[in-house]
């Protein structure tokens, strides 16, 4: 059962959290959520877009209001280091937590308990979980090279697969839409593609030129994105084997993570410099942002699936909700009175080596 600010009861705990309104930040940033006391490294909305849930390097998992703004119970806790990945069923029912004492954690949303506690091999850097309800399917990638997969009804292992890069950390992974193949991509700045059976190398290694934090797949579409470490974003087309359109500097440091609308039509991207920003998917184009109100770096970030706003959660220990709509709107106002700068170069980095799959979703990755 998803949590729903009309079934469910909020609990405000005022004592280990506080919430900004938008009256007191502005119209763009709807919320500031405040509880975290370390670094906030992973966040997921809940599939009705209600609300945010959060990881943190203090250990704990917290669960907002994303309408309106108050934290909906006390901490969650049974991780005995930070928390480096969350993500959410797509029923809504369950959190997955992924730490950095070598386990992945399945939570009932509802009512907290654990449901399973899944042994991993190493730091849990990354989370992905199958789309397709049946498959009910979580793959995790790690420390010691090795991506493992669980049965989130049952919590038994149903693979592991070694890498066949040598000894190298995998920071994200994804399912393909039919839950088949997985990607992942890995400190050797190199992105493969197995087949999720057997683990057969079915494509790659794409070799890149830095690591890749992130990647994020729109759900049923033929493209997947990627941010790495200078900065940059890259779109592929799975279909012709191109990249959609030439990859672009984003940002000022490295791109710690980023999400894709359900549309498909925009990406958010966080990053190192401390801003998020939203680009117009086809076009590449800085949409909304940067936004630049975070005292320190982004580490996760991610798309409401109602597309009405974006959360990020940043090393100043905290989140921030910003209305899409509205930031997009203040970004055209603030264009069309500005006169063009003559001064900005619009050349476009050079082309990089192309990754093609049809993949489903991303989870957000801290690699730190």
């Amino acid at each position: 059962m998803m949590i729903s600010s009309r079934t469910s009861e909020l609990r405000s705990t005022a004592s280990s959290s506080a919430t900004t309104s938008s009256a007191e930040l502005g119209q763009l940033c709807t919320w500031i959520f405040k509880g975290h006391t370390g670094f906030v490294s992973s966040i997921a909305y809940t599939p009705d877009s209600l609300c945010i849930v959060s990881g943190s390097k203090d250990n704990t998992i917290r669960i907002w209001n994303a309408e309106t703004g108050r934290a909906v119970g006390s901490p969650i806790l049974g991780h005995n280091d930070q928390v480096s990945a969350v993500a959410i069923t797509p029923d809504g029912a369950k959190i997955v937590s992924g730490s950095h004492d070598y386990t992945v954690r399945v939570w009932d949303l509802k009512t907290r308990d654990l449901v399973h506690t899944l042994e991993a091999l190493g730091y849990v850097y990354s989370l992905a979980i199958s789309f397709d309800n049946n498959s009910r399917q979580v793959i995790h990638g790690s420390t010691n090279r090795t991506i493992c997969m669980w049965d989130l009804d049952t919590g038994h292992s149903i693979a592991e697969q070694v890498g066949e890069l040598g000894d190298t950390t995998y920071f994200a992974a994804a399912w393909s839409a039919d839950a088949k193949k997985i990607a992942r991509s890995t400190s050797d700045d190199s992105v493969i593609v197995s087949d999720a059976a057997n683990g057969r190398l079915i494509a790659g290694p794409f070799q890149l030129e830095s690591h890749c934090y992130s990647i994020a797949v729109p759900r049923g579409g033929h493209q997947i994105v990627c941010g790495d470490g200078d900065g940059r974003i890259w779109i592929q087309d799975s279909q012709n084997s191109r990249s959609a359109i030439e990859p672009f500097v984003a940002h000022d440091s490295l791109i710690w993570s980023l999400a894709v609308s359900s549309d498909g039509k925009r990406i958010v991207t966080g990053s190192g410099d401390d801003t998020v920003c939203i680009w117009d998917a086809t076009t590449s184009q800085l949409i909304a942002g940067p936004f630049e109100d975070h005292a320190g770096e982004v580490y996760c970030v991610d798309y409401s699936p109602n597309g009405k706003s974006v959360a990020s959660g940043s090393g100043d220990n905290t989140i921030r909700v910003w209305d899409v709509e509205a930031a997009i709107a203040e970004f055209e106002e603030a264009n069309k009175s500005s006169e063009p700068d003559s001064t900005v170069s619009n050349e476009r980095p050079e082309k990089r080596p192309v990754l093609s799959w049809h993949l489903t979703r991303h989870v957000s990755i801290l690699a730190r």
